[in-house]
């Protein structure tokens, strides 16, 4: 019975000290998380946006906030990833915490939805007078043109 009771204890030790391991090691930091959004948003500042989503990354890592969602949507814009971005803006709630980046990320997303459209209509627009260029017949309207 006695070498039971030390074998048992001896695990409940070893259980405690891995539990402790794991739990210190998921404990949340949010100075460490503040310092990592502050430098990315430094790098953002200086137009360095890889430096930038790597320090938001690390951050996100810390904490779950949506200025981190915003900030990285911003540098994911900035390098012309504007799915990524749209993605990353549209993880922001409409709370009242979350109110003034609520209101600029909806003018993100309509900036970037906008830009598709334009770029859409500059591709059909090049389409349709390369159609235009190549039809001698004055009678024959390219497709595109008739569009609504």
């Amino acid at each position: 019975m006695k070498f039971n009771k030390k074998i048992i204890v001896l695990a409940a030790i070893v259980v405690s000290v891995f539990a402790s391991q794991t739990a210190a090691e998921t404990v949340i930091d949010e100075k460490m998380a503040r310092k990592l959004a502050i430098a990315g948003i430094v790098a953002q500042q200086r137009n360095d946006h890889p430096a930038a989503l790597a320090y938001f990354d690390r951050a996100q890592r810390e904490i779950a906030h949506p200025k981190l969602n915003y900030f990285r949507g911003k540098s994911l814009d900035a390098l012309n990833k504007s799915e990524q971005a749209l993605q990353e803006f549209r993880k922001i709630d409409d709370t009242a915490e979350n109110k003034k980046y609520a209101l600029e990320t909806k003018a993100y997303i309509r900036a970037i939805e906008a830009e598709r459209k334009v770029k859409k209509l500059m591709f059909e627009l090049a389409a349709a007078m390369a159609a235009c260029s190549t039809n001698k017949s004055p009678n024959k309207v390219p497709w595109l043109l008739l569009r609504p």
